[in-house]
């Protein structure tokens, strides 16, 4: 996996991913889930706690991040 190779490699974005164990847990959920061809869904919670969790780490690498999200939204029309 390419985090553990960045980890190896003393790198803290591998770090800090190897060493979540809440980010691990919800990814474990994830893996199990219909998003990655099981059958077992994924709650709410779940889902929550990813993004939660990815967004912290984010905005932590750029504080730019809600600008960005809103640059990359779809644009709603109606017809």
């Amino acid at each position: 996996m390419a985090c553990e190779l960045l980890a190896a490699l003393g790198d803290e974005f591998g770090q800090w991913f190897l060493g979540n164990s809440r980010l691990q847990g919800a990814l474990t959920a994830r893996n199990a889930s219909i998003l990655a061809h099981d059958l077992v869904p994924v709650g709410e919670q779940v889902a929550r706690t990813l993004y939660g969790i990815v967004s912290e780490k984010a905005l932590d690498i750029d504080t730019r991040i809600e600008e960005l999200r809103k640059r990359g939204a779809f644009v709603c029309v109606s017809l």
